[in-house]
């Protein structure tokens, strides 16, 4: 009945670390970097159900969240994770001048 459709919820995931790594590595504070991963983590939490039914329909978004289960804590958890390790470990190693230059480095 939904067979391939199992990596729609993990594709939140993939997502969320793509994205928190990609707005935090130009950020010295650790803090700041942290806090940013946790609000996109809440904020793809908070759409990942709305996106879902909008693409796969009510039921079968409702399906799919009851057989592979409901990723929100591992949304929260992994954005503020991500975003340290993006401000942390990245911001040395990609150089991206047009941001250098924005940010006036």
């Amino acid at each position: 009945m939904f067979y391939g459709n199992g990596m729609a919820l993990y594709s939140f995931i993939i997502g969320l670390i793509i994205s928190v790594l990609l707005f935090t590595f130009h950020i010295k504070d650790k803090t700041n970097a942290v806090v940013v991963g946790l609000g996109v983590g809440l904020l793809t939490s908070f759409l990942q159900s709305t996106v879902l039914s909008m693409f796969y329909g009510a039921i079968i978004s409702s399906l799919l969240s009851m057989y592979a289960g409901n990723n929100t804590i591992a949304l929260i958890v992994i954005g503020p994770i991500c975003g340290y390790i993006g401000s942390v470990y990245l911001r040395d190693k990609i150089n991206f001048p047009i941001i250098n230059q924005y940010f006036g480095e």
